[in-house]
């Protein structure tokens, strides 16, 4: 983990301004902090591990008000509550606007996803309902295809995936560079490890090479190491081994 004065330098310039603001301003609390010079050594005491206050300090995730509570106090104690850097009310306030500085365009995808799997489900009920219908009339009922469920979740992959990559793509087009770096960001969470390669050989195939090394080096970089390793066998699956490569290596580095 980085010493103190090292923390902050990493802070994301194409955060959106909310998010940015709170990293920065528990930058400066972490820094009042009197004896800990490491994030281990914060970690005690507090409601995170070092690792995820490391994000929180550079703004790649939103702390919850919790954890500011409980560093604004230490700092508070250590500074002392005259001279803290800032007031615990406009921390929260910080905090309350770092909410609205998260991807919008997640939220689409997601409900956009769960709409078609709707539609897909409602389907896969008709004909089964359809198959029971006939097995009625003859001696034998008609078996469900054993791959009936595979079709159905590469269908949701494929769905997932244009999306993602029509996002992206229009951001990116529009000249939306924010939107598109935090769209990448929070596109680990809410796509499959499948569902993200089959995004990202759709960003190949329309020559956005660019997009899709960032989608692997935040991916590489943010995720958990269970995460990266079920990202780069899918990648595999899907034919992109430099990919894979390129992953591993922006996990370890």
């Amino acid at each position: 983990m980085p010493p103190r004065g090292q923390v902050g330098r990493r802070i994301d310039s194409s955060l959106p301004p909310g998010r940015r603001a709170l990293a920065e301003a528990l930058v400066t609390l972490y820094q009042q902090l009197a004896r800990p010079t490491t994030l281990k050594e914060v970690a005690v005491g507090l409601p995170a591990d070092e690792s995820t206050i490391s994000r929180y300090l550079n703004g790649r995730r939103r702390p919850p008000q919790t954890f500011i509570d409980l560093l604004h106090n230490r700092a508070s104690e250590d500074a002392g509550a005259d001279r803290v850097a800032i007031s615990l009310e406009n921390l929260r306030k910080l905090h309350h606007e770092a909410e609205r500085s998260r991807c919008p365009t997640c939220a689409t995808l997601r409900r956009t996803i769960d709409t078609k799997d709707k539609q897909l489900r409602d389907l896969q009920a008709g004909l089964q309902a359809s198959i029971a219908s006939a097995s009625l009339s003859r001696p034998a009922p008609l078996p469900v295809p054993r791959q009936q469920g595979d079709r159905q979740r590469s269908a949701l992959e494929a769905v997932a995936a244009q999306q993602l990559a029509a996002l992206v793509i229009r951001l990116q087009t529009r000249g939306e560079a924010t939107e598109v770096a935090e769209l990448l960001r929070d596109a680990p969470g809410v796509l499959t490890p499948t569902e993200s390669a089959a995004a990202l050989a759709l960003l190949h195939d329309r020559e956005q090479h660019a997009l899709a090394d960032a989608l692997v080096s935040i991916y590489g970089r943010d995720r958990s190491l269970d995460e990266v390793l079920r990202f780069a066998s899918a990648l595999h699956e899907t034919g992109l081994a430099a990919d894979a490569g390129a992953l591993l290596r922006a996990a370890v580095g």
